[in-house]
């Protein structure tokens, strides 16, 4: 069951002679976690998905919904769709960390056993999150850095880019694009 709340609620206030503890601080949602709010809500979703470089891309359609959890700190997502003719879903969370000063993703779905857990920042003069992880090939079993690259074009729009690099030097190659539409 989750706990929707419509924005990220407000950093409880102490007087400036109070000193707050570090736990309680780093434990508060604050000003990172407002970029999130972009996300909030339903989304229909668009994808392209190529399954090596240069492959023709395989499309799908689905829905993404995100709802705040555990009083603003983080986004719980559910994603659901059909890719090429089975059921796909899956489960994320999306937040700041305010002790390691970065944006962290996690995301498991029907298509993997693995737990994707990834890190990053925002760029506000592109309203652009980067965000770096690493997850297994299960065609050879080596790692592959993963790369994903979220634009927030307007209230009704964003996009997400996966790119894999593996061996050196570092060429990131495009796994997946998808368009987000606000319903």
């Amino acid at each position: 069951m989750s706990e929707a709340t419509p924005t990220v609620p407000e950093p409880t206030e102490h007087s400036s002679d109070e000193a707050i503890d570090p736990c309680v601080a780093a434990g508060l949602p604050g000003a990172p976690h407002e970029k999130l709010q972009a996300f909030e809500g339903t989304w229909d979703a668009a994808v392209q998905f190529w399954m090596q470089p240069g492959a023709d891309p395989v499309p799908s359609q689905g829905t993404m919904v995100n709802e705040w959890i555990l009083g603003g700190r983080f986004l719980e997502q559910r994603y659901e769709s059909d890719f090429m003719g089975s059921p796909f879903h899956g489960r994320g969370l999306f937040g700041y960390s305010q002790l390691d000063q970065r944006y962290e993703g996690f995301w498991v779905d029907t298509m993997s056993t693995g737990m994707l857990i990834e890190s990053g920042s925002y760029d506000e003069s592109t309203r652009t999150f980067t965000m770096l992880g690493q997850v297994t090939n299960p065609a050879d079993g080596q790692v592959m850095r993963k790369k994903t690259i979220i634009t927030v074009e307007s209230e009704t729009r964003h996009t997400m880019a996966m790119h894999f690099s593996e061996g050196e030097p570092e060429e990131f190659w495009k796994c997946m694009e998808i368009v987000y539409t606000k319903r």
